[in-house]
């Protein structure tokens, strides 16, 4: 584990709580984070994790996606940030995290379906960035060498992305969904993680939180209806596509995440591995545990 410990008293003072305790938080594949509490204040300092370029994050997307959903209380406010030691202080959301059992309930699921309709209804900032599937899955292509296994799934992402686009419509999309990125009260929910926010097909938030969680049909449905009827309301073929898509660059992102690895955990192999099946991968490309 690495020592933060220069990190966490820099943002301490910044934030005026130096005689704070510190708790390490658990989730997260690339960053650290942190709750901060004293001063009768709590705080979540997000350290993060290497590789920006590789991975396709963009901070300042990230950091305006979030302040904009934090401005309609979708999610935290930001405290401060520092871009050059990749600090983000923001203000901890009451509630627990989610469960996956959560995410795959009726409830659940119907919860979120509200909370998209709302983020999808949010006007765009003009400055942010559009994020394509089909491109992030090309640019994981590259990363991992061109490899056969992504060139393929990248070329039939073309196609599928364009249709998609020519029936949908831009709005800022969150492209992360998954449970242990959404916190919540029984009054309200906030989701964490922006950095692969960006404006895109509306469906790809709803389909990558049905591939995070395997819904079931009852799960899609209540998913689907508090999301939001008529033209809001995909069809069940788009969304089959959209979920293919999310999980090709799903499939892409986890390969590349093991190559770069000392040591891949067991959850991460497993959906990698899935993945792999469900997307007709040769079992040599989907079953390596290794780091490359």
């Amino acid at each position: 584990m690495r020592d933060d410990s220069a990190l966490i008293e820099l943002a301490a003072r910044r934030l005026g709580m130096a005689d704070a305790t510190v708790e390490r938080l658990a989730g997260g594949s690339r960053n650290r984070c942190y709750a901060i509490s004293g001063a009768s204040r709590d705080v979540v300092l997000r350290i993060a994790g290497e590789g920006d370029r590789a991975y396709a994050v963009e901070r300042a997307a990230e950091s305006l996606a979030q302040r904009t959903a934090a401005a309609h209380g979708l999610a935290p406010v930001i405290l401060f940030e520092d871009a050059g030691l990749g600090l983000t202080a923001m203000e901890r959301v009451p509630g627990d995290t989610w469960t996956r059992g959560q995410a795959r309930s009726f409830v659940g699921a119907a919860r979120l379906g509200r909370w998209l309709g709302r983020l999808h209804e949010l006007p765009s900032p003009s400055a942010m960035r559009r994020v394509d599937f089909a491109s992030s899955l090309a640019h994981y292509a590259l990363e991992l060498g061109d490899d056969a296994a992504t060139l393929a799934l990248a070329d039939r992402a073309k196609a599928t992305a364009a249709g998609l686009r020519s029936a949908g419509r831009d709005a800022l999309c969150h492209n992360d969904l998954h449970h242990l990125n959404i916190i919540g009260s029984r009054e309200v929910i906030q989701v964490v993680d922006w950095e692969y926010a960006g404006l895109g097909e509306p469906i790809m938030d709803l389909a990558g939180f049905i591939a995070y969680h395997d819904l079931e049909e009852p799960a899609v449905g209540a998913l689907c209806d508090a999301y939001g009827a008529g033209p809001a309301a995909p069809s069940p073929a788009r969304l089959a596509d959209a979920r293919w898509l999310f999980e090709a660059v799903w499939w892409a992102w986890l390969e590349l995440h093991r190559r770069r690895q000392a040591q891949e955990v067991p959850e991460l192999r497993d959906a990698r591995q899935g993945l792999a099946t469900r997307l007709g991968l040769a079992p040599s490309l989907g079953s390596s545990a290794g780091a490359g």
